[in-house]
Parts: C-alpha cells; structure tokens; sequence
C-alpha cells in the first residue's frame, strides 16, 4: 500500500482516462470498460491475509490474523535473498557513512 502510494498519480492520457469518461458518462458502468481490465490490478491494493470484513464480524478471527502476519513475516525472514549490492552503490554508502561519521565526530555540523 505505500509502494502505491509512492509511485503517485499519472497525470497523463492513460491515467486520466479522459475518453472512458466521455463514453461511459452517466450511462455506463465503468468496471467492465478494457481500461479498468487493463489497469485495476496495479491501482488496487489487496492484502493477502488480512480480512476486510467489518470488526464485529471478525472479532473471532483478530488472533488468527496476527498469527498469519507472524508466520508470513517468519516466512520472509527465513527465505529472502537480497540482491547483492553493485560496486558502485556499497562506494557511495561507504562515502556517505564516512561523511556522516566524520560530521558525528565534529559535533554534527
């Protein structure tokens, strides 16, 4: 959800869909236009464990959703491979880390 909101809103034809709007207007339905096919998927955030019913119908269930987020985070844990970083990028993390070192040592400035 907040890679989505991240990447921000196309200002552009495609994002605006200026030509669905004009020939859906008032009249139409929105949902089964090949734009929103096309385009729903990465606008829409859909979380694969958690439960959007409403509280009191999950009331039951609030333990067995922190258990699935723990199991899927032990998951991640224990089988993520990062990829490496290039050389470039460890040089300017180094350079960065120096500078920020030597700042500390002075006083912050």
């Amino acid at each position: 959800m907040v890679n989505r909101g991240l990447r921000g809103v196309g200002v552009n034809a495609e994002g605006l869909a200026l030509d669905v709007i004009s020939d859906v207007a008032h009249h139409g339905n929105y949902l089964s236009t090949e734009h929103t096919l096309r385009n729903f998927r990465r606008e829409l955030f859909l979380p694969s464990f958690l439960d959007r019913r409403s509280s009191g119908e999950r009331k039951e269930e609030e333990l067995e959703i922190l258990e699935k987020a723990r199991s899927r985070a032990k998951e991640i844990l224990a089988t993520h491979q990062p990829k490496p970083l290039t050389p470039e990028v460890e040089e300017k993390m180094e350079q960065v880390l120096q500078k920020a070192l030597k700042d500390f040592k002075q006083g912050g400035s």
